[in-house]
C-alpha cells in the first residue's frame, strides 16, 4: 500500500491547491455558440490583468491534471488485481517519479491549450462585447479571460475558423476521451478480475467490490461526460450562457464526493463515520451543558 498512499497524499495535496485557486481565482464560466470562455472581473480580482491571466490558465490546467492523476490510480489499482509485482516496485523506489509525471505532462498540456491557444485577443473581446454588457453589465475591457472561440468575425465581417482553438479543442478532447476510456478499461478489467474471485460469504470483499464500481462510475458522470458534451456544443454552437457554470461546479465537486463512496458501502468505513459524526455530536452537547 506504499506506492498507493503516495498516490492518495498527492491526490490530497492537489485538492489543497484547488480549492486555494478556485477561492483566489474565482473564475465564471460562459457559453455563447461556439464560444466558451473562463472570465474573472478586474473588480474582483487583487492582482493584475497578466497574474490574473496566467491563474486562469493555471486553473484550467487542473483539470488536465486530475485526470491524468485519476489514469494512473486506476493503473495502480489493475496492477494490483493482476498482481503485477514489478511494476507495484516502481511505486517503491526512485521511478515514482515516472508515474508523478504523467498528472503534471497533463496539467502542462492543459496550460498550453489555455494559456497560448485560446488566449484573449482584440477581435474576440468586440465579437462577445455586446453579450457582456447584455447578459453581465460589464464592459469586456474590464474582464480578464481565455477560451475556445472556433469561429470568429473578422473585420470584414464575415466569420473565420480560429486554427488555435481548433487545435486546442482537438487535443482537450482527445486527452479526455483517453482519460475516460483508461479508467474505463482499467476499472473493467479489475471488476472483472474480482468478481471471478468473489466469495459468497465474504462480505468485505463484495463491499469493495462495489465500491471500485462506483469509483468507476462517479469521475465519468461528473467530469468526462460533461466536459465533453461542452465541447460538442460548442462545435455546434448550442450556447448555455450562465449554464455553463454547471460544469465546472461538478468537476470542483467530484473531490469532495469521491470519498464517499468507500464510506457509504463499506460497512466498518461507514461505521467509523457514523461513529465520528455522533461522538462530535455529544462532544458539542457536553459543551453546552457545561457553558450553562
Amino acid at each position: 500500500m506504499g506506492g498507493y498512499k503516495r498516490l492518495l497524499l498527492l491526490s490530497a495535496g492537489f485538492q489543497l491547491t484547488y480549492s486555494i485557486l478556485e477561492v483566489i481565482v474565482a473564475p465564471m464560466v460562459y457559453s455563447y455558440k461556439s464560444m466558451i470562455i473562463v472570465f474573472v472581473e478586474t473588480s474582483n480580482s487583487i492582482f493584475d490583468k497578466e497574474i490574473t491571466r496566467v491563474l486562469i490558465a493555471l486553473y484550467c490546467s487542473c483539470y488536465g491534471f486530475l485526470m491524468g492523476l485519476l489514469t494512473i490510480q486506476f493503473y495502480y489499482r489493475y496492477l494490483v488485481a493482476y498482481e503485477s509485482c514489478s511494476l507495484i516496485k516502481t511505486m517503491m523506489n526512485f521511478k515514482i517519479i515516472i508515474w508523478f509525471s504523467i498528472p503534471f505532462c497533463c496539467a502542462f498540456l492543459w496550460f498550453f491549450i489555455s494559456y497560448y491557444l485560446c488566449h484573449q485577443t482584440s477581435q474576440a473581446n468586440e465579437n462577445i462585447r455586446n453579450i457582456f454588457l447584455i447578459d453581465f453589465d460589464t464592459n469586456i475591457d474590464d474582464v480578464i479571460f481565455i477560451g475556445l472561440y472556433l469561429y470568429q468575425k473578422e473585420n470584414d465581417g464575415i466569420e473565420h475558423i480560429n486554427i488555435k482553438s481548433i487545435i486546442g479543442i482537438i487535443i482537450a478532447i482527445i486527452l479526455n476521451m483517453s482519460s475516460m476510456i483508461a479508467i474505463v478499461y482499467f476499472g473493467w478489467k479489475c471488476y472483472w478480475k474480482i468478481s471471478s474471485k468473489m466469495l459468497s460469504g465474504n462480505s468485505l470483499q463484495n463491499q469493495l467490490f462495489y465500491a471500485l464500481f462506483l469509483d468507476c462510475l462517479i469521475p465519468i458522470i461528473v467530469m468526462h461526460i460533461p466536459v465533453v458534451f461542452l465541447y460538442f456544443s460548442c462545435l455546434l454552437e448550442i450556447d448555455f450562457g450562465n449554464g455553463t457554470s454547471c460544469v465546472s461546479f461538478l468537476v470542483a465537486l467530484f473531490p469532495a464526493i469521491s470519498p464517499f463512496s468507500p464510506i457509504f458501502i463499506v460497512k466498518n468505513y461507514r461505521a467509523a463515520f457514523i461513529n465520528f459524526i455522533c461522538c462530535s455530536n455529544k462532544l458539542k452537547n457536553q459543551r453546552g451543558n457545561i457553558d450553562n
